[in-house]
């Protein structure tokens, strides 16, 4: 939770921290991505959903983060709606 001086876009590692805080989350990923620098991350709410978080080789000059975790979608059944259709006179036929 600490930004280094030297580091460039201290503003930008700083706002990252701070939604991190206010939100609550927890970086779950902390090998590098690319030679010695972590590029991307993985941040959750709930840590203990997460069964690992490893490297594989990518396309381009940095690794690939692949998370397994504990989680299920969920669907939300919209109640039906009803719809009313209006039209002119001049489309029902009526004077």
């Amino acid at each position: 939770m600490t930004i280094n001086p030297k580091a460039p876009e201290n503003e930008v590692q700083q706002k990252l921290i701070d939604i991190s805080t206010e939100f609550n989350l927890t970086q779950v990923h902390d090998r590098p991505t690319r030679e010695k620098s972590l590029l991307d991350i993985v941040l959750t709410t709930n840590a203990t959903l997460v069964k690992s978080s490893t490297n594989i080789p990518g396309l381009a000059d940095h690794d690939i983060i692949i998370t397994d975790a504990i989680i299920k979608p969920t669907y939300n059944k919209n109640k039906p709606q009803k719809r009313y259709l209006y039209c002119t006179p001049k489309q029902t036929g009526i004077r």
